[in-house]
């Protein structure tokens, strides 16, 4: 199996690794896009190191990217900090856990930069994707709103109804896992159903 491409269950696992640190703080639909954006450009610098010679040890290798890595995540706290300073104070705790998060995700051995990148990119992407909706659900559910606290943005918060009819286990840890596991649970039964209509359109 090549492992440039994970598919099925593979790619469910790599999804729920990188979603464990950040759907915490997903309450809201601009912290969970300040997250995704950080998480996706921190994947692409990690693919980069594929760059790396190979001839290198992999503890060698390993600690090399680790080290870039942790650079690239106190420069992006400095950068917040400073020129985004509403979305430094909601994310600030939970960046430095990018680092042990994309320490588990490491790059496939004998992987080219191009491939790398591609992978990164695309996972990145989807993690963005998943967090948005579940910051999107999770705030429309328990605030009644969309883009609270959002002001880093220039967009004024959408009221859709009063907070005080909102759902307050969605705005809390327990709440952005049981709606993981329902985004999850409907992935599986998209990509089920679209497995077995071929075997019924024989």
């Amino acid at each position: 199996m090549n492992q440039a491409t994970p598919t099925g269950l593979q790619s469910t696992r790599w999804l729920v690794v990188a979603l464990c640190p950040a759907v915490a703080m997903s309450d809201t639909l601009a912290s969970a896009f300040g997250i995704g954006v950080a998480l996706l450009f921190s994947w692409i610098f990690v693919a980069l190191t594929a760059a790396l010679p190979a001839s290198l040890p992999s503890r060698i290798t390993h600690a090399l990217r680790m080290l870039m890595l942790a650079t690239v995540i106190g420069c992006m706290s400095l950068w917040l900090d400073a020129g985004l300073h509403g979305l430094y104070d909601t994310l600030a705790f939970f960046l430095p856990l990018l680092v042990a998060n994309l320490a588990l995700l490491t790059l496939p051995p004998g992987q080219s930069v191009r491939i790398a990148l591609t992978n990164a990119a695309r996972r990145g992407f989807s993690v963005l994707l998943v967090l948005v909706i579940l910051g999107a659900a999770r705030e429309f559910v328990g605030r009644g709103s969309l883009l609270h606290a959002a002001e880093w943005t220039g967009m004024d918060r959408v009221q859709l109804f009063p907070s005080d009819m909102g759902f307050l286990l969605a705005m809390l840890p327990p709440g952005a896992f049981i709606a993981l596991g329902l985004l999850l649970a409907v992935r599986n039964w998209f990509l089920n159903r679209h497995r077995h209509e071929p075997d019924q359109n024989r």
